[in-house]
């Protein structure tokens, strides 16, 4: 740290800060901060990096092994390969983080979500094409950055060009003499193996963790937002809406009287639609909510926070918020519909189908969040847990906030229950 800031001016704070890997903004963060937001290049802290390894690498005050990793890594940032691809990842994350900043977001519109989860990925294709213009752009900054360093006097200069490699030949018959062969254009080479290698992976891994094949599961929950009906008021409800959704019912209605269709669950829906404008005139009181600090591009923002002021900062944030009743949304809906008794009398298909939608997860969010407990859960010095206790521990953490609200008495009384010798240890 005594290097950087003898490496900056007075006046320049800016700093190197951690981050977390398995964060989802860590390698955007990361990509950010060294080559600077796209078309700013002035915020790239490049320049700095190199001095700052070339500076360790020549103090003889420093541990060698401290200078050897300054050199390996100063080494690394040298060679074209490395920049351009960083060019190329972050030409990705541009199209990739604002999604996954309203895949975050409460009260999102599933349609619409899924409208641009499929305009990313063409985005993500149309890069595709763009291979002259991102190598462009990093020729650019390779100028620009050998340009600071030379002001700074440094000995570090970053490669402007691929580099030609040799590949040596096998042979293919007895006899045959192998020659050296060298590959005619280094560039087309990077951008087969490479470029088009990460573009497909990012298309392949959007397409199967959002499958295309669910867009018909999608507008159908799209239709039990509120906010469509009164559109569906109006126009009405034509097959085949609502029945993927009820392919998705059917093991809910087990009962022979039942009589589970996509027709019943369109004629409640519309009946609904029809009826909402008095409906949601009544009163709803206000409701209770877990609301969990969103990993975003604003927390990078924080560089004066090290890693772990920035996790204590969200177990903080971490709270109840009370919400007033929108009446605009699918919760709100389902109050509703539950306070005058709606469910079991005019609306009971389509209260399972509310039930349904609200405990899907359309994203990884809250499992990833879920995997983040585990991590502070079992640890190097916890590791010896069964599967028993790891599990309740879990619900113990992730649902806290239900955990505060139990009476300690309720407890006790429950656990009095489960045999002679805990009621009288447990109850005077």
């Amino acid at each position: 740290m005594d290097v950087w800031e003898s490496v900056l001016s007075t006046t320049d704070r800016r700093r190197l800060n951690l981050i977390g890997e398995t964060r989802w903004w860590a390698k955007y963060a990361a990509l950010k901060k060294i080559f600077g937001p796209t078309g700013n290049q002035e915020k790239s802290l490049l320049v700095e990096l190199l001095v700052v390894f070339e500076t360790i690498e020549a103090s003889s005050k420093i541990k060698p092994d401290t200078r050897s990793c300054a050199k390996a890594y100063r080494e690394a940032f040298l060679k074209y390969e490395l920049d351009l691809t960083a060019f190329i990842l972050r030409a990705i994350f541009d199209q990739t983080t604002h999604l996954s900043n309203y895949l975050q977001t409460h009260n999102l519109d599933i349609l619409k979500a899924f409208n641009l989860v499929k305009l990313t990925i063409k985005n993500l294709e149309k890069i595709r094409e763009e291979f002259p213009k991102i190598k462009k752009q990093a020729n650019q900054f390779i100028e620009w950055a050998n340009a600071k360093l030379e002001e700074r006097d440094a000995e570090s200069i970053i490669l402007s060009n691929f580099t030609e490699e040799r590949m040596r030949t096998k042979k293919n018959l007895s006899g045959e003499k192998a020659r050296d062969h060298i590959f005619e254009n280094a560039e087309e080479k990077y951008r087969i193996k490479t470029f088009n290698n990460i573009i497909d992976n990012a298309i392949s891994a959007m397409t199967e963790q959002f499958d295309v094949l669910n867009n018909a599961f999608y507008a159908d929950i799209s239709l039990l937002d509120p906010r469509n009906f009164q559109e569906i008021a109006k126009k009405g409800l034509d097959s085949p809406a609502l029945e993927t959704l009820t392919l998705k019912l059917q093991p809910f209605f087990t009962c022979p009287d039942s009589n589970l269709n996509a027709e019943s669950l369109r004629h409640e829906l519309l009946k609904l639609a029809e009826s909402w404008d008095v409906i949601q005139s009544s009163v709803l009181e206000e409701y209770e909510v877990r609301i969990e600090l969103r990993e975003s591009e604003e927390e990078e923002e924080e560089e004066e926070e090290d890693e772990e002021q920035l996790l204590n900062s969200k177990a903080e944030n971490k709270n109840k918020t009370k919400h007033e009743s929108c009446k605009n949304c699918c919760v709100c809906t389902y109050r509703l519909l539950k306070k005058y008794n709606f469910l079991t009398g005019a609306f009971p298909k389509l209260s399972v189908a509310y039930r349904y939608i609200l405990t899907l997860s359309f994203s990884q969010v809250a499992c990833e969040r879920s995997f983040s407990h585990l991590k502070n859960i079992k640890t190097r010095l916890r590791n010896s847990k069964n599967q028993d206790k790891l599990e309740t521990f879990m619900l113990m953490a992730i649902e806290g906030d239900i955990l505060e609200q139990l009476e300690v008495d309720n407890v006790i009384d429950e656990l009095a229950d489960k045999s002679s010798t805990l009621r009288k240890m447990l109850i005077i």
